[in-house]
């Protein structure tokens, strides 16, 4: 009877066990996905700054000339960088 009530002990504590450990593999999924995401924001972002930097740096004329050059880029990249990331996400 002990040898009986032993083996079931241990197949309840072995189904908990595998049980924790597919939540645990879950939770780092979903942060790895996170994480991801995160990663593809930065470097839309990124990119956006380098656009910015090289408008800034080129532009003969500093005030509305600019602006509103840096406005038109900045609509396109906002454009593209959310098809860019949609289709990143999608990769995933």
């Amino acid at each position: 009877m002990r040898d009986k009530d032993a083996i079931e002990n241990e197949r309840k504590n072995l189904a908990r066990t595998i049980e924790k450990q597919g939540k645990a593999v879950d939770r780092l999924t979903d942060v790895e996905k996170h994480y991801r995401n995160q990663m593809v924001s930065i470097r839309l972002s990124e990119n956006a700054l380098g656009q910015i930097s090289s408008i800034t740096s080129v532009c003969p004329r500093e005030g509305e000339c600019c602006l509103e050059e840096m406005c038109r880029c900045l609509k396109r990249e906002s454009l593209s960088s959310r098809e860019r990331k949609s289709r990143a996400v999608g990769a995933l």
